[in-house]
Order: structure tokens, then C-alpha cells, then sequence
């Protein structure tokens, strides 16, 4: 009965984020709407200071907002959509490595006890960052390796100040499995 009452509470929470709370536009979310807008309309390169690397990876969101009259609904929903499809991975990845009752309590916690009951309601970076590390730190432990370390990457590369705790993550992960191919590329291009 609890397992029923927890996915119930899931599921819920992840249709009041999408249908029934307001969304945000303020903040550098609405300057990365914006800059995404003028860079799938006009073609121009958007000049600041935010990254556009998940603002890009939400351009099929516009594109279909710009079809059925709404690219703004539909992209204000993009961060709400990563959380879910993020919680989706983590619950496929580890269903069978972790007890799912542990799971499905870390997932309500996810939901709503986290900064993703906030950051889902505007277009902010944040949640992207958050939710590629997280998936990509999963798929590392479900042994992924290549896409797990992708996601983690492209993460990074959209909030840059997450690159120290990813150098530390990398270390980590090296110690672990005792192999230093993880740095070879860089190694590589050092060498004469």
C-alpha cells in the first residue's frame, strides 16, 4: 500500500508542476527565453553573460510551442520536464541496485523537498546543471561510463563554477577504479 501512496504522491506532484503552478519568468530565466527567442527567430548569436547550453537543448520545446501557438508555455515547462525525465533515469538505472522503497522516498524527496520544488518554475539554469550531474553520476554507478561522464560534462559546461566539484568528482572516480585513461586525453595533448 505505501509503494501505491508514494508513486500516487509522485505522480501528482509532477502534474502539479506541470499544469497547476504558476511559472516564472524572471531573473536571468527570462534574459535565457529571450536570448533563445532572438536566436531561433532572427538567427543572431546571443551576446551576455548566461550560458545557452541548456536554453539549446530546449529549442525542440520552442519550436513545438511556435507550432501549436505557445513557445513560451512550453519552454517555462522545460525545467519541470527535465526533473521529470531525470527522476525517470535514476528510477530505471537503480530500480534493481537499490531497495525501491528507499528509492521511491529519495524520488518524494526530489520532488518535493528539494530546490526542484522551486527552480522547476521558471527557465533558470540551475535545474539543468543539477539534473545532467545527477542522471550522469547515475549512469556512472549503473556502469554507463561514456554517457554518464557526457552528461556530466555538459552539465559543467553550463554553470562553470560547477567545474571544481567535477575535477574532484573525476579524482574520485579515478582512485576507484584505479585507471588513469580517464585523463588521458588531456595527457595526450601534453605530450611532445
Amino acid at each position: 500500500m505505501a509503494a501505491w501512496v508514494e508513486t500516487g504522491l509522485i505522480v501528482a506532484g509532477f502534474a502539479g508542476m506541470l499544469f497547476l503552478l504558476p511559472r516564472l519568468d524572471w531573473g536571468d530565466g527570462s534574459v535565457r527565453y529571450f536570448q533563445l527567442t532572438a536566436l531561433l527567430t532572427q538567427g543572431t548569436v546571443p551576446d551576455g553573460k548566461y550560458s545557452m547550453v541548456g536554453p539549446l537543448l530546449s529549442a525542440p520545446l520552442w519550436l513545438l510551442g511556435k507550432i501549436v501557438g505557445s513557445p513560451e508555455w512550453w519552454t517555462l515547462r522545460y525545467n519541470a520536464l527535465l526533473l521529470i525525465g531525470g527522476v525517470a533515469f535514476v528510477w530505471f538505472a537503480l530500480r534493481n541496485r537499490l531497495p525501491r522503497r528507499l528509492l521511491r522516498r529519495f524520488i518524494l524527496l526530489l520532488v518535493f523537498a528539494s530546490m526542484f520544488a522551486h527552480h522547476q518554475l521558471g527557465y533558470n539554469g540551475e535545474t539543468f546543471t543539477a539534473i545532467l550531474v545527477l542522471t550522469g553520476t547515475v549512469g556512472l554507478v549503473a556502469g554507463r561510463t561514456r554517457p554518464g561522464w557526457m552528461a556530466v560534462a555538459i552539465g559543467v559546461a553550463s554553470t562553470p563554477a560547477a567545474l571544481p566539484a567535477m575535477a574532484l568528482m573525476t579524482a574520485k572516480w579515478i582512485w576507484d577504479v584505479r585507471r588513469l585513461r580517464w585523463h588521458w586525453p588531456c595527457a595526450r595533448r601534453l605530450r611532445w
